[in-house]
């Protein structure tokens, strides 16, 4: 049978190309026979009576993908007679010439049509769109927030801008937010000083501090600190050392106060309320002494009344009235729980340990505005006992942060975020940084954890000072579901052409991502809500990057060493004093329960006072082979002179 053939690329996609072909071939009086989008073909037939013949066209397109674009083959033949190889070839030219003309407008109808937004206008990000927001660089400037691998040495990075809007990574454990973001963060932001934060499973060393910090300070040129309270490898810092003024020892008060008291706690807050204003008073008080909690902890020993004439003798005007007004106007067993409920409270400084490490202040602050410093938080997440420490420590460096002016960049780096406790205003505090130019990398597990620290309404206002959102793969459906509305909802509008070649359109939404698709992310990628672009789907870090930079050993710090006569003084802390007996009978008059012995009070007293003891064990660093220039290690913990403090309350 007569036939010809022709090829032809088009612009318009391989999606496009039925519709295309159908409107077409009716328009030149083909009649379909065939319309098959899956396996791209279209086949319509043609009759035409031209006296004294009959002629029967036969027409088969097809097509497949060519680049962007699509190739299309058409083949014309015509059945009855042998000799209409002319008409095939005029069909041919009318059928392709028809299809140019069409795709052309097609086309340009493609570009200028508005996407449906009926059910929403959700979408991914696509590459052009992460350029235009300026996240596609490289990694020259150490104030961009590192977010995923790029290509030829370019990253996915915000802008300093928008790096200073915060971010949260949020992930389960394991799910890799400390390989995929912290530690990228870490090597490469090395013109950057940093306060890092994370948790320890056990005795092993604090994961971050063992991989990055030997490589900052041998390739970045950094001064390192560490503390964490389980180790006695670690810089000492005296948080009471962060008063400078009534108001500070309230704030201090109401941190330690706020995360040693029960979450389930919904009894009379007038005694928590009592205790927060007696513990002010005597951090105001050993401020101006230059002392430290363990020695406040000693003095509440003494008694309410014992007290009285110490107190009245205070450098510090507020100090004076307030515990007078204290001891003249509340009943005795009252003084008595207040005192008994602080001693308890402050329970942890009975601890060797504890009281070693907070004692002093051996980093020369002052030096840290001027130097490039890392500086390393750890905390065990097992032992809950130590968060109160831990969000002492963490206060008091978060503080210096907010009041100093930094030469270099400084950012913020706090994995585990919510095992440091409870921190006073922090949402108010994340504004004040921002403005600052100082970014954090907030890392939790999920929003409850945000919620079960610091309550609905904390939690939601601190997402909201959050302009960058990170996650990885979550186990429970509620999470997924949370993520999954971030997203938003898109649009689908479909146009199919029925294989008896009638178009057919649909308009309906769904999620950009449903939950089932989030809790199915593979380990390779994770989702990125950034302040400039829609949501990202990206490819995600892995050990294998920076594998070189963490086999650098951590820095090794010198051991704080605990004298005898600190060990003693604890020991000698935990002896109940005649007033906690005669407080705890009172208070048993008043709630008239039955009266006890001497003996039973003290053994129940010294069983509430008494203070989880850390575990021995230290982590083992690997001690690293000696450079030819050694960096310059932190300040040992010797005894480093107080400077006179009670000049500071000249104002209060």
């Amino acid at each position: 049978m007569p036939a010809e053939t022709k090829t032809q690329e088009l612009a318009i996609g391989c999606a496009d190309m039925a519709e295309l072909l159908v409107v077409c071939l009716t328009g030149l009086g083909w009649r379909m026979t065939t319309v098959n989008d899956r396996l791209m073909q279209v086949v319509a037939t043609q009759s035409k009576n031209q006296r004294p013949f009959t002629y029967e066209f036969f027409a088969k397109l097809s097509w497949k993908p060519n680049g962007e674009g699509t190739l299309l083959k058409l083949e014309v033949r015509e059945e009855r007679n042998n000799w209409s190889i002319t008409h095939c070839k005029a069909k041919c030219d009318e059928i392709m010439q028809s299809v140019l003309e069409s795709a052309e407008v097609m086309e340009l109808a493609n570009q200028n049509q508005p996407k449906p937004t009926r059910y929403g206008s959700a979408k991914w990000a696509t590459h052009e769109d992460i350029v235009e927001a300026g996240y596609w660089a490289g990694m020259d400037d150490s104030r961009r927030l590192i977010i995923s691998p790029g290509e030829d040495d370019n990253y996915v990075t915000l802008t300093p801008e928008d790096s200073a809007m915060h971010a949260l990574v949020c992930g389960p454990t394991g799910s890799g937010k400390t390989t995929s973001i912290f530690i990228p963060n870490l090597i490469e932001r090395l013109d950057s000083s940093a306060i890092v934060t994370e948790a320890t499973a056990g005795n092993e060393p604090p994961d971050l501090y063992a991989k990055t910090s030997g490589y900052r300070a041998l390739a970045g040129q950094q001064k390192i600190y560490y503390f964490n309270p389980d180790d006695l490898s670690s810089d000492c810092i005296n948080p009471v050392d962060a008063v400078r003024s009534y108001s500070d020892a309230q704030n201090l008060a109401k941190l330690i106060v706020e995360n040693t008291t029960s979450k389930n706690n919904y009894g009379d807050d007038v005694w928590p309320k009592s205790e927060m204003n007696m513990l002010s008073i005597f951090l105001a008080h050993a401020a101006a002494l230059g002392k430290d909690l363990a020695y406040i902890r000693q003095m509440l020993r003494e008694g309410p009344d014992d007290l009285v004439n110490q107190m009245k003798d205070s450098p510090v005007e507020e100090v004076r009235g307030e515990y007078h007004g204290f001891h003249k106007t509340s009943r005795e067993g009252f003084r008595y729980g207040v005192f008994a409920s602080l001693m308890q409270r402050l329970a942890l400084w009975v601890n060797p340990r504890v009281a070693a490490l907070t004692s002093k202040t051996t980093i020369d602050l002052d030096s840290l505005a001027r130097e490039k410093f890392t500086f390393y938080l750890a905390v065990p997440a097992r032992k809950t006992h130590l968060k109160p420490v831990a969000a002492l420590i963490f206060n008091y460096v978060l503080q210096y942060a907010e009041e100093q002016h930094f030469e270099h960049p400084l950012f913020l780096s706090l994995d585990e975020f919510t095992n440091f406790g409870m921190i006073p205003g922090i949402a108010d505090r994340l504004g004040i940084i921002r403005h600052k130019k100082i970014g954090v990398m907030l890392g939790i597990q999920d929003a409850m954890q945000l919620e079960r620290v610091y309550g609905r309404e904390d939690a939601v206002i601190m997402f909201g000072q959050l302009g960058c959102r990170i996650f990885f793969r979550p186990r429970t459906i509620d999470v997924a579901e949370r993520i999954s509305k971030m997203a938003g909802q898109s649009t689908v509008y479909e146009r199919k052409v029925s294989s008896t070649g009638q178009i057919q359109e649909k308009e309906s939404g769904r999620p950009l991502i449903d939950p089932s698709e989030v809790m199915s992310l593979p380990d390779s990628k994770m989702l990125v809500f950034t302040p400039r672009t829609s949501p990202m789907l990206m490819q995600r870090f892995t050990w294998r990057d920076y594998e070189n930079a963490m086999k650098i050993p951590g820095v090794v710090k010198p051991i704080v060493e605990i004298d005898d006569r600190l060990v003693k003084d604890c020991q000698g802390l935990k002896d109940v004093q005649a007033w906690q007996i005669e407080g705890e009978k009172k208070r048993r008059e008043e709630m008239r329960e039955s009266p006890i012995s001497d003996d039973t009070v003290t053994a129940e007293i010294q069983k509430d006072l008494e203070s989880p003891e850390p575990e021995s064990p230290q982590p083992q660093y690997i001690e690293p082979e000696p450079e030819p220039e050694e960096e310059p290690e932190s300040e040992a913990a010797e005894e480093t002179p107080k400077p006179e403090q009670a000049d500071d309350y000249k104002d209060i």
